[in-house]
């Protein structure tokens, strides 16, 4: 695993992170990640749950993980952040501002009313892919968004690559408490 990429070192320098947050978060991340499914680490299937108080520092961690993950050739990040746009807005802008001037990244954002914040469509998708660019999808957690991005990215080469689900503040509400069986 690498530990100190490219992404990760710019994340941290973009959102100010002492050094000590920076050990703090890291460490978090890498206990995290060695969890995750095809993390060369032989677990084929594994889902997590990570629980933190208000202001604890869960979306920082968040944050830290999708740089690690993206450093590890992960090409998609989908993060659910909430079922409201001002969470959703909030949390988006935190990955953007982490994630700024990052060449090879994209963070959008899919907002209540299903649209993208840029043109995000097959051809746009297939041309980003074969830049080399990397997907972080900030969404409402939403069924109904939860099946538009998956669909959308279904139809790209993205459909291949390794991708990390996300569900931040999972607290904040659930879909209901029937298994979802479909492959993403």
């Amino acid at each position: 695993m690498i530990t100190n990429g490219e992404i990760l070192s710019r994340v941290f320098i973009n959102g100010n992170y002492s050094l000590d947050q920076q050990e703090s978060t890291l460490s978090n991340a890498e206990r995290i990640y060695n969890k995750m499914p095809n993390s060369f680490n032989g677990i084929d299937s594994n889902v997590g749950l990570v629980v933190g108080r208000v202001q604890s520092g869960k979306t920082a961690n968040v944050i830290a993980l999708s740089g690690l993950a993206l450093d590890n050739d992960y090409k998609v990040i989908i993060l659910f952040l909430s079922d409201t746009n001002n969470l959703l807005t909030q949390n988006t802008d935190r990955f953007i501002r982490n994630f700024q001037n990052i060449d090879d990244v994209l963070v959008v954002k899919k907002s209540k009313d299903g649209n993208f914040d840029i043109i995000l469509d097959k051809q746009t998708l297939e041309n980003l892919h074969e830049d080399g660019q990397k997907l972080i999808i900030c969404s409402l957690k939403h069924s109904k968004h939860i099946t538009d991005i998956k669909n959308l990215l279904s139809q790209t080469p993205y459909r291949t690559e390794r991708t990390l689900i996300i569900d931040d503040d999972g607290d904040d509400i659930g879909l209901n408490t029937a298994r979802f069986d479909e492959k993403f």
